[in-house]
């Protein structure tokens, strides 16, 4: 930077770096004598945006576990230090980790997509996107617990007929076990009652 017609005394000069930019330093002094030109020296460089891959799509089951791997996300001038993914399109990245794969586990249906939010070591970060459907294991219609091809009061009242029971209870309900604990409870009637509304959106 060259300064003009600037009075004689010591100053300390402050660069407003460009977006996406490092500097050498943000301040640095200048004595401005009688000379006509005052020149001081910051040196910029461009710092490149890291690349979010969230993999996918990925497919699995309410209770199991689904390892998401965003291992194909990179950065061209530096690493990667946190991946953060959210996991039900919110807009909120509820998990954060340092590895580029790990485990999520859903306990509810779900068809859509989820979110990937890397940062590298200069604090920039890139996202990206990926689907993932979760289903109920082992039931060819999500809710259809009588198996006659609906999701329907009937259903509706078999689950009602089985809550609080467990494994080896008499009237226990494998099939409306969706979060696979060995219990029928309201959160299992939750997920049916997901699979209820998906029956009947238009």
């Amino acid at each position: 930077y060259l300064f003009e017609n600037v009075p004689v005394d010591d100053y300390q000069v402050h660069i407003v770096k460009p977006e996406d930019h490092r500097v050498d330093a943000e301040t640095k002094p200048a004595e401005v004598t009688d000379r006509v030109v005052t020149e001081v020296d910051f040196h910029l460089i461009r710092q490149e945006l890291p690349i979010a891959v969230a993999g996918g799509p990925y497919t699995g089951s309410i209770g199991a576990p689904v390892m998401l791997d965003a291992s194909g996300s990179h950065d061209p001038d530096g690493q990667i230090v946190t991946y953060q993914w959210d996991c039900d399109n919110d807009g909120t990245y509820e998990l954060t980790t340092t590895s580029p794969t790990m485990e999520h586990t859903w306990n509810d249906v779900y068809d859509g997509p989820i979110g990937l939010l890397v940062t590298d070591n200069d604090g920039l970060s890139a996202t990206d996107t990926a689907t993932v459907e979760i289903a109920v294991s082992g039931q060819g219609l999500c809710g259809d617990l009588d198996a006659d091809g609906d999701v329907d009061g009937d259903d509706r009242n078999i689950l009602i007929s089985a809550l609080n029971t467990h494994t080896g209870d008499a009237g226990f309900i494998p099939e409306a076990d969706y979060d696979g604990d060995g219990l029928i409870s309201y959160n299992d009637y939750r997920v049916w009652y997901a699979c209820y509304k998906a029956f009947i959106a238009p």
